[in-house]
C-alpha cells in the first residue's frame, strides 16, 4: 500500500498496473473525474452521496470533506475494498455508513427516492445496475452520476455487444464516441420513462477510456413525454459526411446532399448532453476540467454530432485547414461553429462545412 493525496483526501491505496486483479482498484488518472465529481456535487447540493462502487472509498470521501456532504454511503462488495476504505475513512477523520455487499442489493434496500444521489463507477458497463439505481433515486431531486468505460461496443466495434446492453446500433463513423455518448444518454431516458420520470443531461463527456453522465431527474409524466420526444435515430452519408436526426416514420431514402444510400444509428439522445444554466455553477481549480467545462458550454448549440477535420480533407481530397480558420469562416458565412471536447480536429457546426 502506498500514501496517495487527492483534493483534501490522503488516502492508502494499492500500486501496480490498473487491473482487476488489483487487491482494491485504485486509478490515480480517474483524480481528473474525481476533481470534476467534487464540483458537480458542490453546484448540485444533494442532501446525501451514495457510491455504489467505491473500492478505496476515494471518491465519496471527497464528496464528505471537500463537497460538504454530511450523509454519504461508501459500498464494494470486496471486503478488502471497505476495510480499506475504513482504514481511509478514519485517517480522514470521516464517518461514511459502510457497507460491504452487491451493489443492486445495496441500492434495493433503500426506500424510493430516498437518495439524491447514486454514484456507479465500474469495470465496463453501468447498465446492470442501471434499473436498481432509478428505483431508489429521488425523483424529484435526485442526480445520477455514471460512467462506462466499454468504449469498443459504444464506439461501433463491438455492435452486437451495443444492441444486447443498449438496445442500439451505433456508428463506427469519426464522431463514433459522440454517438457513443447519445446512445447511453437514450438507453438512461428510455429506462427512466418505465419508471415515470425523466432524466435531464447536466453534465456528460467522454474522456480517455470512459464516458461520464451526470443526470438530474423530473417528476412527472409531462417531463417523460417531453424527454422521450428527444430520442430519435440519426442517419448518416459515408460518401459526404452529411448527418441527420429522424423518427423512424420519417427516415430519407437518400442523402440530402449527394443522393447516396444513408446508414443509421440509435437510438439515440438528440438533444444538448449538457446544461450551460448548471454549468455556470461548476467551478474548480483544476484547469483541465475548467477547460472541459468551457468547451461543454459552448458547443450546446449544436447538437448534431461534430466533424472530424481530418476525415473531411481526406473525403474532399484537400489538405486539412486550421481548426480556427475553418471556424471563423464558418461564423462569416452566419452559421454557427465551435471545438469540441470530443476531439482536438474536430468542430460542431450547424453545416457540413466545404473548404
Amino acid at each position: 500500500m502506498k500514501t496517495f493525496k487527492e483534493g483534501q483526501v490522503d488516502f492508502y491505496a494499492p500500486e501496480g498496473d490498473i487491473t482487476k486483479k488489483l487487491a482494491v482498484f485504485y486509478n490515480p488518472v480517474m483524480s481528473f473525474d474525481r476533481d470534476l465529481t467534487v464540483a458537480v456535487l458542490k453546484a448540485f447540493k444533494p442532501k446525501n452521496y451514495c457510491d455504489a462502487l467505491a473500492a478505496s472509498g476515494i471518491r465519496g470521501l471527497r464528496a464528505a470533506k471537500e463537497a460538504g456532504i454530511k450523509e454519504v454511503y461508501i459500498n464494494d462488495l470486496n471486503p478488502s475494498a471497505i476495510r480499506l476504505a475504513e482504514k481511509n475513512s478514519k485517517k480522514n477523520k470521516l464517518k461514511p455508513k459502510l457497507s460491504n455487499c452487491e451493489a443492486n442489493f445495496m441500492l434495493r434496500d433503500f426506500d424510493a427516492g430516498e437518495l439524491e444521489c447514486i454514484d456507479i463507477d465500474p469495470f465496463g458497463p453501468f447498465i446492470p445496475f442501471l434499473d436498481s439505481a432509478l428505483s431508489a433515486i429521488n425523483s424529484r431531486h435526485g442526480l445520477l452520476c455514471l460512467t462506462a468505460t466499454d468504449t469498443a461496443p459504444l464506439c461501433g466495434v463491438a455492435a452486437k455487444a451495443c444492441q444486447r446492453r443498449y438496445g442500439a446500433k451505433p456508428a463506427r463513423t469519426s464522431y463514433a464516441k459522440e454517438v457513443g455518448l447519445r446512445i447511453l444518454i437514450s438507453a438512461c431516458a428510455r429506462s427512466a420513462a418505465r419508471h415515470d420520470f425523466a432524466v435531464r443531461p447536466l453534465l456528460c463527456y467522454n474522456h480517455r477510456h470512459y464516458f461520464r453522465l451526470y443526470l438530474e431527474t423530473k417528476y412527472g409524466l409531462g417531463a417523460s413525454h417531453d424527454m422521450l420526444d428527444k430520442i430519435e435515430y440519426l442517419q448518416y452519408c459515408r460518401e459526404c459526411d452529411w448527418r441527420g436526426y429522424a423518427r423512424v416514420n420519417a427516415f430519407e431514402d437518400a442523402c440530402p446532399n449527394c443522393k447516396n444510400k444513408l446508414d443509421w444509428a440509435g437510438p439515440v439522445w438528440s438533444g444538448k448532453f449538457a446544461d450551460a444554466g448548471f454549468l455556470k455553477k461548476v467551478k474548480t481549480g483544476n484547469k483541465d476540467v475548467t477547460r472541459l467545462v468551457e468547451l461543454l458550454k459552448a458547443e450546446q448549440d449544436v447538437t448534431l454530432p461534430f466533424y472530424e477535420i481530418s476525415h473531411l480533407s481526406k473525403l474532399y481530397k484537400k489538405s486539412m485547414p486550421r481548426k480556427a480558420e475553418l471556424i471563423k469562416k464558418l461564423r462569416a458565412s452566419g452559421k454557427k461553429a465551435y471545438e469540441t471536447h470530443f476531439s482536438g480536429t474536430g468542430i460542431r457546426s450547424e453545416r457540413l462545412p466545404r473548404f
